[in-house]
């Protein structure tokens, strides 16, 4: 009886199934040649890993460029961010209302339950006090939401207690130096640049403005979390405050860690940001016209600040900033 085709016989078409095995085998083999033969003329040529630039003690600290930074009211913050066409081309805008109204209801329940533990100071007549706050990324969800419920409680009892009080805050525009990056990149990547991000500076109460819903829910917002260039928000704050008439002025700046700027430290060095930080604050000690001190949220900042308090749990906020503002006041009469 006749073989069935395709089973080592031959079928109607006279091919038996050694000889497809076979034109099998061969054009694998001829393609298994051919892709070896491509990689081997033509390597792939892997992008280079950036290597971190040595630091340079006697750099001067430098900004590669102003242009693209902002200082925005609170409330312009998430339409400015969400509709920026660069951010959202490099996957750094992120629009969802739902997410942002869900931290500032957790936010409002933390303030709810901490008002008490708040205690209203001795008298601030004639005080200016600004409160500077780190948004960098690694204060996302509960230490935003607790800092920002202390922060509005303790401007309220200050403000009761006779002082003039602004909030403030400090983040970048975009992650990865975002615009400010691009043009170095598009002007052939000097060395050492200097500051390489755009920052964002965030008015949230001014000193002669209450602190209105609007603004205080931005400092929630999501996508405004990222790097943090302490130093110079520190210059800003301050700038604002000599413009104040008031016989004291104080600035306490709310962080959680050292000043990061990934860019900016891959091409100038891992303490550059650091050590202009610490010359920012060394000048305004010896300056004497404004009173400069640290709450640290679970970071030490008495590494930097000469006066500081550490809220070791995001619950002892209240107790830190009231054992500051006793710090305060006594320096203020030594002085």
């Amino acid at each position: 009886p006749p073989v069935a085709a395709g089973v080592g016989g031959r079928g109607e078409g006279g091919v038996t199934f050694t000889e497809n095995a076979l034109g099998d085998i061969l054009s694998c083999a001829f393609a298994a040649a051919l892709i070896g033969y491509v990689a081997w003329a033509f390597p792939r040529r892997r992008k280079p890993k950036p290597v971190e630039v040595p630091d340079k003690r006697d750099q001067p600290y430098t900004v590669y460029t102003t242009q693209h930074d902002l200082v925005l009211r609170g409330r312009d913050v998430p339409d400015t961010l969400a509709n920026d066409a660069f951010l959202k081309a490099k996957g750094w805008s992120l629009c969802d209302g739902t997410i942002w109204q869900r931290k500032v209801t957790v936010a409002r329940g933390i303030e709810a339950v901490m008002t008490d533990r708040v205690a209203m100071p001795p008298p601030l007549d004639d005080w200016a006090i600004c409160l500077l706050v780190d948004q960098s990324g690694s204060m996302r969800d509960d230490p935003i939401a607790h800092t920002a419920a202390t922060v509005r409680g303790v401007s309220q009892a200050w403000t009761a207690a006779g002082a003039r009080i602004a909030v403030f805050g400090f983040s970048t525009v975009g992650w990865h130096g975002g615009k400010a990056r691009q043009d170095w990149l598009w002007n052939g990547q000097p060395k050492r640049p200097g500051r390489l991000c755009a920052l964002l500076h965030v008015i949230y109460k001014d000193f002669d403005r209450p602190f209105d819903d609007d603004d205080w829910a931005a400092m929630l917002y999501p996508d405004l979390l990222r790097e943090n260039i302490d130093g110079e928000a520190i210059v800003w704050a301050a700038g604002m405050l000599c413009q104040r008439h008031e016989a004291h002025k104080a600035l306490i700046v709310v962080s959680d860690g050292a000043p990061v700027d990934d860019i900016t430290l891959l091409h100038n060095g891992p303490s550059y940001l650091e050590r202009h930080l610490r010359a920012t604050i060394r000048a305004i000690e010896q300056g004497h016209e404004i009173h400069i001190a640290a709450l640290g949220v679970g970071f030490a900042v008495d590494r930097y600040y000469a006066l500081s308090e550490t809220a070791k749990r995001l619950e002892d906020l209240p107790v830190a900033f009231n054992a500051l503002i006793s710090k305060l006041k006594g320096e203020s009469h030594a002085h």
